[in-house]
Formats: structure tokens, C-alpha cells, sequence
């Protein structure tokens, strides 16, 4: 008894315990230095961030588009007193899509280099800044010219900010990355 309490003296907290639930075998102290510690629940090298990920893919290119479209509609009812046509759903999908799918990429760029509360709001300004630009661009395209009213332009920013936000929060990798 007094043999092994002396062998003890040096080790540390976690050598007792492996001694304690091993069954009195000590382990060998060069496999200790070679253990990587590791979480069964550990995500792989991707872990969910970057811009070619799956789950950024998926809710920028299908819940994104349905966020925007449902932000769009809301907004035209609470501006128009309750009342709003729903002809307006498709082309802002449309709209919401082609800015969901410039934003989805710079998102994943964003999430490599910047923590969580960070990258929304960045993302969501990205997100505001190219569904104007989208916006026009169509509007070049299709040969519209002339004045735009700011109610229709502050409704374009409103609803990219909100669609590429609510999708960079919803994209997040909350188990294995930044917070």
C-alpha cells in the first residue's frame, strides 16, 4: 500500500482518476501525449462553415427566398392598412432568390472570418445593398426608366436585410463554431 501511494505523489488530477476507473492500471504515459482529445459529437473538417457548405446552401437557396416573399407581403399589408394582393408574391420570390443567392457565398466568406454577431448584421447590409442593386438591374433590363418612390426602394432594403439575416443566423453552425 505504501508503494503505490508514493508512485502517486507527482501525477496530476487526471491520472488519480484514470487509475481510479481503470481498475488500479496506471496508463502509459507515452499514449497519454499521443491522445488527441476529440468529441464523438464533433462535426468534420467542413463543420458547417464556409461558403460551399450544404446547410448554407439549403437555407439561402430555399428558406431564404420564402423569408423575403413573406417579409414583402407583410410589409406591403401593415403599409397598406391591412390589405395586400398576393400578385406580389411571386416576383418578390424571384427577387429575393437572385439576392439570396449573391449574399449565400459572401455569408459563407464571412463566416470563416468573423464571430456570429458580427457576420448578421454585415450580412444583412450586403443583403439590403443587392436586392436595390438586383432591383435596378431588372428594371434596366426590362426598360424601365425614370423615378423610383422611396416607399418602394426603403420595401426592397427592408425585405434583402431581412431574408439574408434571418438566413446567416439560421445558418450558423451553433455546435462546433465562433459564437
Amino acid at each position: 500500500m505504501r508503494r503505490v501511494y508514493r508512485g502517486f505523489r507527482d501525477r496530476s488530477l487526471s491520472v488519480w482518476l484514470a487509475w481510479a476507473l481503470g481498475g488500479g492500471k496506471l496508463p502509459d504515459k507515452t499514449k497519454l501525449k499521443q491522445r488527441k482529445l476529440v468529441r464523438p459529437e464533433d462535426p468534420p473538417d467542413d463543420s458547417g462553415r464556409g461558403p460551399t457548405s450544404p446547410r448554407r446552401t439549403l437555407v439561402f437557396m430555399l428558406l431564404g427566398p420564402v423569408i423575403g416573399a413573406l417579409a414583402s407581403w407583410s410589409v406591403v399589408a401593415l403599409t397598406n392598412g391591412g390589405h395586400a394582393d398576393v400578385y406580389g408574391i411571386p416576383p418578390s420570390y424571384l427577387v429575393t432568390l437572385m439576392v439570396c443567392a449573391v449574399t449565400g457565398p459572401v455569408d459563407g466568406v464571412l463566416a470563416c472570418v468573423t464571430p456570429i454577431w458580427l457576420r448578421v448584421p454585415l450580412t444583412a447590409i450586403v443583403g439590403a445593398a443587392v436586392a436595390v442593386g438586383v432591383f435596378f438591374f431588372l428594371a434596366a433590363l426590362l426598360g424601365f426608366r425614370g423615378f423610383w418612390p422611396p416607399r418602394l426602394l426603403s420595401l426592397l432594403l427592408i425585405v434583402g436585410a431581412i431574408a439574408t439575416g434571418l438566413s446567416s443566423l439560421l445558418s450558423h453552425n451553433y455546435r462546433g463554431a465562433r459564437v
